[in-house]
């Protein structure tokens, strides 16, 4: 078994996407040339997937292909590249929709170093948030001169598990076949049954566990259209760390955040409130960014325009 975290991307049908992730994969930073790169296309992935795996050279090590028989869909995919983690021992899992830092490599290895054994965490993130999921509101790591922060909130756009992390999420996978949705946030209620994050969300709940999340981001999602929207999406496109190592420090003097992004000793306010929707936030990001006008017919537009293509999406996976 490698010590050096094997990398695994997660593939299927996003040609573009699997590019990007790819070449950012090549700037980054790596010491030796014993990482094992895995890559895993879905079952009904696209010939051209396929030939831009099968085309990558991977100079800092061996390259493995695997070619799942069927389609398992994005769930049963990612929770397939968990158990990588029994034949490569701690892994890095990659979307093919990110992009990663060029230390990206060798915070993995630090934070696993630091925090991998230690039974209150599941998994480490490869990504800071500065959007919220549960309402996409704005979202501020702590102020507290720490590089890092807890959540009990999974991270799906970049992570590192070791063998002990996923074994335990498996184990709990197997001791809950019919699993209380009801326990998690609203929002998270909401996601649909091809979410792997939605039970990884509910493990951490019943167990306590947690992420450890970095300040500064070391991934950044692309948001190519795919499984979950039918259009591109920016929300969480993130600037990537540069700079020195992050400094990482004990479990006790990290902040605590719950699954809807509020810190675990501050005052518990109403959630009740009206939310954003992730189409109107996008539309509010791209006016910031100059990219859009703000007019009452442009946002009508484009929010019209994004569900329009979300639901026709959603109908062709009904109907299938």
């Amino acid at each position: 078994m490698n010590i050096n975290p094997a990398i695994v991307v997660v593939a299927y049908n996003r040609p573009q996407a699997l590019k990007g992730l790819l070449a950012s994969l090549l700037r980054a930073e790596y010491q030796g040339n014993d990482i094992p790169l895995v890559i895993s296309i879905d079952g009904g992935g696209i010939s051209e997937v396929v030939a831009i795996a099968e085309a990558f050279e991977w100079p800092f090590g061996k390259k493995i292909i695997r070619k799942q028989s069927s389609q398992l869909g994005l769930k049963q995919h990612i929770i397939a590249c968990g158990k990588l983690t029994k034949e490569h021992g701690n892994i890095i899992l990659l979307e093919d929709d990110l992009e990663v830092a060029e230390g990206y490599y060798q915070f993995a290895i630090d934070a696993l170093a630091v925090y991998g054994n230690d039974e209150a965490i599941a998994g480490i993130s490869l990504y800071s948030y500065a959007t919220t999921e549960s309402d996409f509101s704005d979202f501020k790591a702590p102020s507290n001169g720490l590089d890092s922060y807890l959540m009990q909130f999974p991270s799906s756009w970049g992570q590192a598990w070791t063998v002990g992390q996923w074994l335990g999420f498996e184990v709990w996978l197997g001791n809950n076949p019919n699993p209380d949705f009801g326990k998690l946030p609203n929002y998270i209620q909401r996601w649909g049954n091809q979410s792997w994050k939605k039970l990884f969300a509910l493990y951490l709940i019943e167990t306590g566990k947690f992420f450890v999340y970095p300040k500064s981001s070391f991934t950044t999602n692309k948001g190519y259209a795919g499984t979950h929207f039918a259009q591109q999406l920016t929300l969480f496109d993130v600037p990537l760390h540069s700079g020195p190592n992050l400094t990482l420090t004990p479990l006790d003097t990290l902040k605590k955040y719950d699954a809807n992004f509020r810190l675990f000793d501050a005052p518990k306010v109403s959630l009740h409130q009206k939310k954003k929707t992730v189409e109107a936030a996008e539309f509010e990001r791209l006016v910031k960014s100059g990219k859009i006008n703000d007019s009452v017919i442009e946002r009508w537009k484009f929010i019209g325009k994004y569900k329009f293509y979300n639901y026709l999406k959603a109908a062709g996976r009904w109907f299938k």
